[in-house]
């Protein structure tokens, strides 16, 4: 649900964010990081426009017909892919974001780092345990541990 809201002014390449406003969180979140910019990027530049139509919303995420997309329609374009891949399971977008959360624990990531990445907010931490760090450390384990 965070991707079909979100606006070219949300993404700050420069500092590697994007800013979530219809998250869970409502705050700046750390993707992939430089890949995954590079992505966005050359989407942006060489597919974007053509979609686009006139007024532009700034949605950045647009359908072929340049609109922005519906509820659930990205749920069922990665259940669609995630059936043809026939990797033996079934689900869609929490799949995938499961998956990085398995696979940067498996690199070293501690519990507070994966599931502050895949969207979780609650993964039953004692009062006392810090709820978030720093930006800059985000972003190392991020580096560190993420999937390639």
């Amino acid at each position: 649900m965070e991707l079909l809201g979100l606006k070219l002014y949300d993404l700050d390449q420069e500092r590697g964010t994007v800013f979530i406003r219809q998250g869970k969180e409502r705050r700046p979140h750390d993707p992939d990081g430089e890949r995954a910019f590079a992505w966005v990027s050359r989407y942006l530049e060489e597919s974007r426009p053509s979609l686009a139509l006139t007024p532009d919303e700034g949605i950045v995420f647009l359908t072929n017909v340049g609109l922005a997309f519906e509820p659930n329609r990205l749920t069922q374009l990665a259940r669609d892919y995630v059936g043809k891949a026939e990797i033996g399971k079934t689900g869609a977008c929490h799949l995938f974001r499961h998956t990085c959360a398995t696979l940067m624990l498996e690199n070293g990531a501690d519990i507070r780092s994966s599931s502050s990445c895949s969207g979780t907010r609650n993964w039953r931490r004692p009062r006392f345990t810090p709820r978030c760090r720093s930006a800059c450390s985000r972003k190392s384990t991020l580096a560190r541990t993420r999937p390639a």
